[in-house]
C-alpha cells in the first residue's frame, strides 16, 4: 500500500511504499559500535535521521558523536556520517529539535564526558550545544549554551547539576 508520508488533504511529502521497508532496524551495531537516540527529519525529500554513535576503542574509552543517515526512501540508507569532534572529555550525543532559523538550519544535542573509563554516563560537566547549517549538510563545529545559572546550582530543587536537557532549559528561563 503506498500512502502519503504526511496524512493531510495537502500533499506535502513523498509517496512511501511502507510494504517495502524490510525492517524498522535500519542501524545495526555490534561490541564496539551503538547507535541511539535518533531524531528524525525530512526536507526537500530526503529523510535525515541524526543520532549518537558511540565507538569503544582499544584505549577503553567510549566516544560518542553526533552522526547523521539519509535515504530518499525509507528503505536504502547512507553509510553513518559523524557530524562532531572526537574528545570523550565532551561526548557529543543525543540530537534532539532540528529548527530553522534566521535561514540556518540549528541541531541540539548534549554532552556525556568521560573522564575515566569507568565512566559511562557523563558527570556535572554535561552541557547542551548547537550546531548550525544552512544545507543540513555541513554543520558549524559545536557551540556551547551558556546557561551557568543551572551549572552555578540555582533551582536545585528541579534540576540535576548536569545540563543535558532543552526543556529542562526551556523550564529555566520561562517557568
Amino acid at each position: 500500500m503506498t500512502t502519503n508520508w504526511i496524512e493531510s488533504s495537502i500533499n506535502i511529502g513523498p509517496k512511501i511504499d511502507w510494504s517495502a521497508i524490510p525492517q524498522a532496524n535500519f542501524l545495526t551495531g555490534d561490541n564496539y559500535m551503538a547507535y541511539r537516540d535518533p531524531a528524525g527529519h525530512y526536507h526537500n525529500g530526503l529523510f535525515r535521521v541524526f543520532h549518537t554513535l558511540v565507538m569503544q576503542e582499544s584505549d577503553g574509552f567510549y566516544y560518542s558523536f553526533v552522526a547523521m543517515t539519509t535515504s530518499r526512501d525509507l528503505v536504502d540508507w547512507s553509510q553513518p556520517r559523524i557530524l562532531t569532534p572526537k574528545d570523550h572529555r565532551l561526548n557529543y550525543s543525543s540530537p534532539g529539535n532540528i529548527i530553522r532559523y534566521n535561514d540556518e538550519w540549528v541541531l541540539c544535542f548534549q554532552t556525556y564526558p568521560m573522564k575515566s573509563q569507568t565512566d559511562r554516563f557523563g558527570d556535572e560537566t554535561a552541557r547542551l550545544f548547537t550546531a548550525r547549517s544552512s544545507d543540513l549538510d555541513n554543520w558549524s563545529q559545536p557551540e556551547l549554551i551558556k546557561c551557568t545559572h543551572i551549572a552555578d546550582g540555582l533551582r536545585k530543587d528541579r534540576f540535576s547539576f548536569r545540563v543535558t536537557d532543552f526543556e529542562a532549559l526551556a523550564h529555566t528561563y520561562f517557568f
